[in-house]
């Protein structure tokens, strides 16, 4: 069994978030060697009622999305190395201008170097846009093409302890460097470089609970800084310092989660843009009441980058999902998500809610078939970024 420190994963910079898949495609692996080869494709028909999420206006499009995925897999118990490589590819048939061909790659690997001490790396490069009427164009200020850009992220962590310790802990590093390929002369402002720092000390304080005390600093730095502004140098460079105190638990077999509250501060370069901090927290809550049968609830808040307004966001998110699976072939998966953003420095505040419900029915045990609807609402306190979106969609994922 590989490493544990405590009987969730907590990554550095992020509460704990649940993927929960109560039926799936099973696939059989090629075996290539020492690895596991595992291809997929996802093909997914939709039809959306506003594709740019606009206040007026709205344009009705139809989308045909290709994913196709391989991955190669080496897990011996202990240790373990997975390589990913996916294109997703999209049509849509109110503009051929928004037609994308995203791709990405992505390597994470488990080392042990004995019960006690472990190591984890991952790194990916993602090449994608922001889809028009999102980002940077909310609003309906469309550029005539999607801003692109690609996304270099390399991560490690160390990791001391195990279930039976009283005391574990981890130290991480992650960086995220952003760089956009088009559009220049409004997005070469945008390019950034994060870099974040943790460290997380846990106490095992009974054989199921643990109470953990975590720091992380995040440095963000922009490559170009915005335009001089009444011949004052301008800077959306700053820093985050996150300190927390929080509990995991596995009270059950049928209940896991994780608390974390403290403080959180952002800190702008710019002496004259406006700072921000408060009260912080974290958490992701897994309850199984039935095998079949799963809730799960994720929370959080923070800080977010600036968008067109104000120095930066405070945000709340918030997501309870329940998947049931109905029989041995038919699930079914009701999310409902909200999030509050706040743009310190502006007179923005957002409201943003999704409503979705899915289903999955396993034809073979490497075909399934889908069918999902799922409803978007902005509501904004500037009006030109309010919308409504329905989306319905019908699709199946293929395996060996």
């Amino acid at each position: 069994m590989k490493n544990k420190i405590i009987g969730l994963t907590v990554s550095a910079g992020t509460a704990l978030f649940f993927n929960i898949n109560a039926l799936a495609v099973e696939p059989a692996p090629i075996k290539i060697g020492a690895f596991d080869l595992i291809p997929t494709l996802d093909v997914d028909y939709s039809d959306t009622d506003n594709m740019f999420k606009t206040a007026t206006n709205e344009r009705d499009s139809r989308l045909l999305l290709l994913n196709p995925r391989l991955q190669a897999i080496i897990d011996d118990g202990s240790n373990s190395l997975s390589l990913l490589a996916e294109a997703i590819d999209g049509d849509f048939s109110a503009t051929s201008e928004d037609d994308y061909t995203d791709w990405r790659i992505a390597a994470d690997t488990h080392l042990e170097v004995n019960s006690r001490n472990a190591f984890e790396l991952n790194a990916g490069l993602f090449s994608t846009r922001e889809m028009r009427g999102t980002g940077f164009s909310q609003g309906g200020l469309l550029p005539s093409d999607p801003d692109s850009y690609e996304e270099t992220t390399a991560g490690i962590s160390y990791l001391y302890g195990d279930s039976d310790s009283f005391f574990g802990f981890e130290l991480s590093a992650e960086t995220l460097d952003k760089q956009y390929d088009n559009n220049r002369l409004q997005t070469r402002f945008r390019d950034r470089e994060d870099e974040i720092l943790a460290a997380t000390a846990f106490f095992n304080v009974s054989p199921r609970t643990n109470i953990l005390l975590e720091y992380r600093n995040k440095d963000v730095d922009y490559t170009t800084d915005p335009n001089v502004v009444i011949g004052a140098v301008d800077s959306l460079d700053s820093e985050e310092t996150y300190a927390l105190i929080g509990l995991t638990w596995e009270a059950t077999a049928k209940t896991t989660g994780s608390i974390k509250i403290g403080r959180a501060e952002k800190d702008l370069e710019d002496a004259d843009r406006v700072d921000a901090d408060g009260t912080v927290w974290e958490a992701a809550i897994l309850w199984e009441p039935l095998s079949y049968s799963i809730f799960t609830f994720n929370a959080e808040s923070g800080f977010g980058e600036a968008v067109g307004q104000g120095s930066g966001q405070e945000t709340e998110n918030y997501n309870l999902s329940w998947t049931h699976a109905w029989s041995d072939s038919l699930s079914h998966s009701l999310s409902i998500y909200t999030s509050d953003e706040e743009y310190f420095g502006s007179q923005r505040t957002d409201e943003f809610d999704v409503v979705s419900l899915r289903f999955d029915y396993q034809v073979r045990r490497w075909f399934d078939v889908n069918i999902s609807f799922s409803r978007e609402e902005r509501d904004s306190s500037f009006a030109l970024f309010n919308y409504e979106e329905n989306v319905l969609s019908a699709g199946f994922t293929l395996s060996l």
